[in-house]
């Protein structure tokens, strides 16, 4: 979850196109997607994001180094909290953020150690700058990425 912590300050002095990412320092949640089946992304037809936002924040994760890779982008008319599995749901409805206090969150369903799907919320009300930002932090946490607060401020997991 971003809270106001990723400070609009930052977002503007640090220019959105130049997302970083330090993963020898990110540490991993203890449950991750399943390597045979790699997440397909869905954002909800209605809402107000920015499919080019959503493009290159996978475009960003796919270059890293990881194991998982996003598939697929689609929309969907389906937007509850109820994440078929293998999809990642990127919507803005104000289900589980406070829109006064986040940027946005994101919540991941798994059995044991496995993730099975994740619902991503983006508060669209905030500069496009911003948003774009989130969007790729919290796809960074539907892969399994928690907050890197050892890496520079400019990389997309760290939170001031």
């Amino acid at each position: 979850m971003i809270l106001m912590m990723l400070s609009l300050l930052t977002a503007i002095a640090y220019p959105v196109q130049s997302y970083q990412a330090d993963l020898k320092n990110y540490q991993v949640k203890e449950y991750s997607w399943p390597l045979t089946r790699m997440p397909q992304i869905i954002v909800c037809k209605s809402d107000k994001i920015n499919l080019q936002h959503v493009k290159d924040a996978k475009k960003f994760w796919n270059s890293q180094e990881t194991k998982i890779k996003l598939q697929s982008i689609s929309y969907t008319n389906n937007c509850t909290v109820d994440v078929p599995p293998g999809y990642i749901l990127i919507t803005n409805r104000q289900k589980t953020i406070t829109r006064s206090k986040e940027y946005g969150k994101e919540t991941s369903f798994h059995i044991g150690n496995i993730t099975l799907s994740s619902y991503i919320e983006i508060n669209t009300d905030l500069p496009d700058h911003v948003v774009k930002m989130t969007i790729a932090h919290e796809l960074g946490h539907a892969l399994g990425f928690k907050h890197c607060l050892s890496c520079k401020k400019t990389d997309i997991m760290q939170i001031e």
